[in-house]
């Protein structure tokens, strides 16, 4: 699979900023230059070419919880992932990304919530569409688990610590857009069990719109705003896209993937 996210990154190309410009302008410039190429080389966040997004209208009840179910085992695991990065800053005394990645890791076990996100999303899921997302019965994916054990690789990569910041970087920066999808995917169960979308005042509508409106937001800015203190060379940047890269690689093989063994059963 690495193979695969080489081929990749050597197939997105970026615009040269040069040597010359300074550390911050040439930061900025990358960040600009991978939200870019986010949207227009990759599909997982996307909601005009997501395999699962475009097919909602092809997809049962079922099916849909199901894939519901499978994209929930990423936030389960976030907190991890987002450790490992911050024990990948901490080795290489990047204090203020290790102070960042703290104050997230924080707000996703519940600091500004009632109980960690995850929480709410199970339980939000249950309240209001009467599924548990951690019921065996939706069974295993396959492709989550390349996806997952993908993440876990690219995080905790301390022999490349610039590409593990991209990797997580990338898992924040496209998280509205993804939640965006899954926001459509919930309106579309709500739709079909009671004919109107989910409810705002939901636990779960709160949570998403939490999440898209404030979280998300503050993580992405925040995160920029830290690493932009340490990915100062040319050689940084480089290995910092190439973990942001690597992470859109792998959320567009499981998207795609996902959406394969929900149709196969649907």
């Amino acid at each position: 699979m690495m193979d695969g996210l080489n081929e990749e990154f050597e197939r997105t190309t970026l615009p040269d900023r040069g040597s010359a410009a300074a550390p911050q302008e040439a930061f900025q410039g990358m960040i600009a230059d991978l939200k870019a190429s986010m949207t227009r080389d990759f599909i997982c966040v996307d909601a005009q070419r997501n395999p699962v997004a475009i097919n909602l209208d092809r997809l049962g009840v079922t099916a849909l919880q199901q894939v519901v179910s499978f994209y929930s085992r990423f936030p389960a695991r976030i907190v991890e992932f987002l450790k490992a990065a911050r024990d990948i800053a901490r080795e290489n005394g990047w204090r203020t990304i290790d102070t960042e990645l703290t104050r997230n890791i924080g707000e996703e076990l519940g600091t500004e919530s009632p109980k960690p996100h995850y929480d709410h999303l199970v339980s939000g899921t249950v309240d209001a569409m009467g599924f548990n997302v951690e019921a065996p019965s939706w069974g295993e994916s396959l492709s989550t688990k390349r996806f997952l054990d993908g993440m876990q690789q690219i995080t905790q990569d301390s022999a490349r610590p610039y590409r593990a910041l991209g990797g997580i970087y990338a898992a924040e920066c496209s998280a509205v857009k993804e939640l965006l999808i899954v926001k459509a995917l919930l309106n579309k169960i709500s739709q079909s069990q009671g004919g109107t979308d989910l409810s705002e005042t939901s636990e779960l509508g709160h949570f998403l719109a939490s999440h898209i409106e404030e979280w998300e937001v503050g993580h992405e800015d925040k995160l920029v705003s830290a690493a932009s203190d340490h990915v100062t060379s040319e050689e940084t940047r480089a290995q910092f896209a190439e973990g942001f890269i690597a992470v859109l690689g792998i959320m567009d093989e499981w998207w795609s993937g996902v959406y394969s063994e929900v149709e196969a059963c649907s």
